[in-house]
């Protein structure tokens, strides 16, 4: 997997770490999709006195509650 705990969020990822942390974004949606379930993503940060270290969270939803997020 990527490791972001050296930027402050995809948006400061060099393009070689962006584009591997979008290739696995797309896998996990896929397999989620493929067992019926949207996905929703969502990005949060965590200010440390190292830095800042960012985690992309890729959730399934259930179908059915697929209308409610």
């Amino acid at each position: 997997m990527t490791s972001v705990a050296s930027h402050g969020g995809s948006l400061l990822l060099i393009v070689m770490k962006l584009l591997e942390m979008t290739r696995n974004r797309y896998a996990l949606q896929n397999c989620f999709n493929t067992q019926g379930n949207p996905t929703v993503l969502f990005e949060w940060y965590l200010q440390q006195h190292t830095g800042t270290h960012a985690h992309l969270q890729v959730v399934p939803i259930p179908l059915q509650n697929a209308s409610s997020v």
